[in-house]
């Protein structure tokens, strides 16, 4: 995996940062699994993942394909509640997997602010 992943926990949500180059799918796999469990052992169903240091070299296939396997894979029954910062420039990619998400049930929500991220998340 060429992506670093670190994870800093709160005492309500789960702070993921990812930073690097994130070049398959299953590299993507690896991380959330990572972080999916390390929420479910924790308790907590909100994650705050920061992408402003990462650089994605995925397309619309396999942005569909993630989304499916994620389904594969029960995501959606875990009832996380993800808020993504990215960078501006990234928005539009990181927009159509929030689309992608949505319509198989994953809550992926993307912001550019930092702040407005984690306000949403915060969100009852």
């Amino acid at each position: 995996m060429t992506a670093k992943v670190s994870m800093t926990p709160h005492s309500d949500h789960l702070s993921v940062k990812v930073s690097g180059g994130v070049r398959s799918i299953d590299e993507v796999l690896d991380y959330v699994s990572d972080f999916r469990n390390e929420a479910t052992r924790l308790g907590l169903r909100r994650v705050l993942l920061d992408y402003t240091e990462a650089r994605f070299d995925m397309d619309y296939h396999d942005m569909q394909e993630l989304a499916e396997i994620g389904v594969q894979k029960d995501f959606p029954l875990y009832g996380l509640r993800i808020a993504v910062v990215c960078r501006p420039d990234d928005m539009e990619r990181q927009r159509l997997f929030e689309t992608i998400a949505a319509n198989r049930s994953i809550v992926y929500q993307v912001f550019t602010d930092p702040d407005k991220a984690l306000a949403r998340l915060m969100e009852p």
